[in-house]
C-alpha cells in the first residue's frame, strides 16, 4: 500500500509541476507581449524623431537653397552696376 500512496503523491506532484509549467509558459508570453510593444512604441517613437529631423533637413536645405539662388541673382545685378561705374571686376 505505501507504494500505491506514494505512485498517486508523485502523480500529483507531475500534475502540480506540469500546472506550474504552464503558469510560467502563460507569464512568460505575456511578458514578451509586453516587452514587444514597449520596444513597438520605441521604434514608433524614433521613426516619429528621425522623420522629424529630415523634415528639418529638408527645410534647411531648402533655405539654403533660396539664399544661394537669391545671392547669384543679386550678384548678377550688381555686376552690370559694377561694370558701369567702373569698379572691380
Amino acid at each position: 500500500m505505501a507504494s500505491k500512496r506514494q505512485s498517486s503523491g508523485n502523480i500529483r506532484q507531475a500534475h502540480r509541476s506540469q500546472a506550474d509549467l504552464g503558469q510560467k509558459k502563460a507569464e512568460l508570453a505575456k511578458a514578451s507581449k509586453e516587452e514587444l510593444r514597449h520596444m513597438e512604441g520605441r521604434t514608433a517613437a524614433k521613426s516619429a524623431q528621425r522623420k522629424a529631423k529630415e523634415a528639418y533637413l529638408g527645410q534647411k536645405e531648402a533655405r539654403l537653397e533660396k539664399i544661394s539662388k537669391e545671392e547669384l541673382t543679386w550678384k548678377a545685378v550688381m555686376r552690370p552696376q559694377q561694370h558701369a561705374k567702373g569698379g572691380p571686376r
